[in-house]
């Protein structure tokens, strides 16, 4: 089925109206997990929000949720999220470290006790939308073992950053693992195998079977390098935001388990180090020469990060969204559960 993007927004909406979200706590989550389903990342979209649903009803996140700040220096900010619904605290996070970016030429907002926050690209994206450059990564329960090993030690550590340019903004958006639990998930609903590359079984060994996949864990990409990689970010979203850390990480998949992950936004003014118009300028030239260079043997054409994501967003507004029923199905149970309390 089909569903369009107001569709699946307002189906959010009235729902967490009826938990007694504000306007601004419905807008947020609407919007942030839309995106992912328009971008063609379902299991960041509509799929994700029976669970907000369950840990609002459980009490590990919390409509009406007044986000603080704990500490602060003129360009650093470090934010409680009072357990709050997790796209709403972080549109919060990333428009403050946006403000002192603007009065500083830098800011940067930490944030801990804060919920999933869905797509962590969504939020850079708002800031280079304003003609900003931001970075940002979040934490989430462990499922990738490091390199050489075989234990969860480190969720999937998304990296993101985005550069205004004077077209669309540059779009970096992606985890630190090979694959994803969300897509093993779907490859077991499919009786699909899944690429030997993604994930090792309980034993360490390489596995193409997606049970034995989910019962081991994810593989870094890259190897030792993205291994580096994934642990740097475990360690500024977790440490450094007063986060736990590693396998320390829950409540992103559990309901019930109480949040203990961590957020890092950090915005950049390109006016602080020159021209921000040239700037663009310059990164839309370089890009188009990228995209233009000699394509290798295979005959595919060049791409940028985020130029599919872009070009998938634009299908599916005017077309609409593709929508497991199963999935649409079950979050209207949802909304007349919540509406019959």
């Amino acid at each position: 089925m089909r569903v369009t993007a107001e569709a699946e927004r307002a189906l959010m909406r009235d729902v967490l109206a009826a938990l007694g979200a504000s306007v601004e706590e419905q807008r947020c989550v609407a919007d942030a997990l839309t995106e992912g389903d328009l971008r063609g990342y379902a299991s960041h979209g509509l799929l994700r929000f029976p669970l907000i649903v369950r840990r609002v009803q459980a009490g590990t996140a919390r409509v009406g949720a007044v986000p603080r700040v704990v500490s602060r220096r003129p360009a650093a900010v470090l934010l409680d999220g009072d357990l709050g619904l997790g796209p709403f605290v972080a549109t919060r996070a990333v428009d403050l470290a946006a403000a002192l970016a603007r009065e500083q030429g830098l800011g940067a907002v930490g944030v801990y006790n804060n919920n999933h926050i869905s797509l962590v690209g969504y939020y850079v994206e708002r800031a280079a939308r304003q003609g900003l450059v931001a970075i940002a990564t979040t934490t989430g329960d462990a499922g990738v073992h490091p390199y050489g090993g075989i234990d969860r030690l480190y969720g999937t550590n998304p990296l993101a950053i985005a550069i205004p340019t004077a077209d669309e903004p540059f779009l970096l958006d992606m985890a630190t693992s090979e694959g994803t639990f969300g897509r093993i998930f779907g490859a077991r609903q499919r009786g699909e195998p899944i690429p030997p590359t993604w994930a090792v079984d309980a034993a360490g060994e390489p596995t193409t079977d997606a049970e034995q996949a989910l019962a081991g864990s994810l593989r870094p990409f890259g190897g030792a390098k993205g291994y580096g990689l994934g642990l740097c970010l475990a360690i500024l979203a977790g440490a450094l935001v007063r986060a736990a850390s590693g396998p320390d990480v829950i409540g992103t998949i559990s309901p019930t388990d109480p949040t203990t992950k961590g957020d890092l936004f950090v915005v950049l003014d390109p006016a602080a180090l020159g021209d921000a118009a040239a700037i663009r300028e310059q990164t839309s030239a370089y890009l188009a020469r990228v995209r233009a260079s000699r394509r290798a043997p295979s005959g595919e054409a060049i791409r940028v990060p985020g130029e599919r994501a872009l070009r998938l967003r634009a299908e599916r507004l005017a077309s609409g969204i593709p929508m497991d029923e199963t999935t649409w199905e079950s979050v209207l149970a949802l909304a007349r559960e919540v509406r019959a309390r």
